[in-house]
């Protein structure tokens, strides 16, 4: 264990990301937790990932694992990333920008966080679907 990790405030799966230059505030496009794809193995664009974190103070790293639940496989890892952050009383927003989410066939996947690259500190889960036939 790494020490102390954050409390997770929220762990969101979305298309998009922005921060409104006026306001401060993120804007969040296309929440999802299931994804349609016409055939398998398939993947999804564009993807990212908005995280809220508190309870927390210094230099750390933060990375993602793609699992597929069945078979609890990796399916692909990132890099850490820097995190730092200086008042643990404040909230602390993350927006990262996904690769496309390769899904080798129908089912449920999960998108773990990685906190110093030990702790899980959070997951958010999607289920890949084939895109059902039109109705004629």
């Amino acid at each position: 264990m790494s020490g102390i990790i954050p409390h997770v405030q929220a762990v969101i799966l979305c298309d998009h990301i922005y921060r409104d230059e006026d306001s401060g505030k993120c804007v969040i496009a296309g929440t999802f937790n299931r994804v349609f794809l016409q055939s398998f193995p398939g993947s999804y664009q564009p993807a990212s990932i908005y995280l809220n974190l508190s309870d927390f103070a210094g230099r750390h790293t933060i990375a993602f694992r793609f699992k597929q639940l069945s078979t609890d496989e990796v399916l692909d890892e990132s890099p850490p990333f820097d995190l730092v952050h200086e008042n643990r009383r404040e909230h602390h927003e993350c927006i990262f920008d996904l690769p496309p989410l390769s899904f080798p066939e129908p089912g449920s996947y999960t998108l773990e966080i990685l906190y110093d690259g030990e702790d899980v500190i959070g997951h958010a889960d999607v289920q890949a679907q084939e895109l059902p036939e039109p109705a004629e």
